[in-house]
């Protein structure tokens, strides 16, 4: 009979009987209870097995558990279940389930080895498939990267700032568009605070080149005690600036009034600056030295150095 009690398929698997709902089993838990056949012995008490000598011994199935309405039988064996439990309103409770004997191939003891443990590979493979992985990974970033910056369009070179005029050919520049433009006709309040403001600069900067010194950030009157200072010293613009150091001072303090002040001067005020603008500019102005003349007794149209 050892053949006959082959260990179940799946352990832990039993077959089930049902009451009606609501209605309670009969039997106990731990019951063993003979199958085999639709005409059922009465359950003997729990751990004695029915004894007939007449039949063949059936296999038991033990009561594993009862809840509610549902009955629990089991281990289950290689063979055929069929049986009947009592319910506690007279019906009957069967069940009917059919395994059959696994072939002896397929037992435990024949089963197949398993698989190779992923920790049974030696350490370098590992090693090996790591580095393919990050190689993969580098190539497919730089073939991104790359497809990336051919498709971004090239920023065009900003050209270089042109480098900024002298203070001369500044103020002569100044000078020039503002009597094109006709700045002291302009009624625009903000045209003419930026022409106040561009004098003011250009005529520190332009006297600051003109005369050797340097005022920095100083205040309109610090720059007017430098500059009368450095006036004093270039005695060649002396006769040429004929309303004196006085009329520079007044210049840098009208525009300070628009500057700061909000002023609005009217037009002939306006003229008025532009004039004495261009005769302060005028002069400061550096004439060039004149060209050596020819040596006395030369006759005209005679070539130095070539005796005839």
């Amino acid at each position: 009979m050892a053949d006959d009690t082959f260990p179940p398929i799946q352990p832990g698997d039993w077959v089930e009987a049902q009451c009606p709902p609501g209605v309670k089993p009969l039997v106990q838990e731990g019951q063993l209870w003979p199958v085999g056949s639709a005409e059922a012995a009465p359950p003997s008490a729990p751990g004695q097995a029915a004894t007939d000598a007449s039949a063949p011994p059936k296999p038991l199935l033990s009561v594993v558990r009862i809840q509610d309405n549902l009955i629990y039988l089991g281990p289950l064996r290689a063979g055929q279940y069929s049986g009947d439990l009592d319910c506690g309103d007279g019906s009957k409770a069967t069940f009917a389930y059919s395994l059959a004997q696994p072939p002896k191939d397929q037992a435990p003891e024949h089963a197949p080895p398993l698989a190779a443990s992923a920790l049974a590979y030696p350490l370098w493979l590992w090693f090996a498939i790591a580095l393919t992985v990050m190689a993969l990974g580098a190539a497919i970033w730089g073939l991104v990267h790359l497809l990336s910056k051919r498709k971004k369009p090239r920023k065009k070179a900003k050209a270089p700032a042109p480098p900024p005029l002298p203070a001369d050919e500044s103020l002569k520049l100044f000078l020039r568009d503002a009597e094109k433009a006709r700045i002291p006709e302009s009624g625009d309040p903000k045209v003419v605070r930026d022409f106040y403001v561009g004098a003011y600069d250009r005529l520190r900067a332009y006297l600051e080149m003109r005369l050797s010194f340097s005022a920095g950030s100083e205040t309109t009157r610090e720059f007017t005690a430098s500059f009368k200072s450095a006036f004093a010293v270039h005695s060649q613009f002396h006769a040429k600036l004929r309303s004196g150091p006085g009329s520079v001072e007044a210049l840098l303090s009208q525009a300070d009034q628009v500057r700061f002040a909000g002023e609005m001067p009217d037009t002939e005020v306006r003229r008025g600056f532009l004039a004495a603008l261009k005769d302060t500019y005028e002069a400061f102005v550096v004439t060039a030295p004149a060209k050596p003349s020819a040596k006395p007794g030369a006759k005209p149209g005679a070539k130095p150095g070539v005796k005839k």
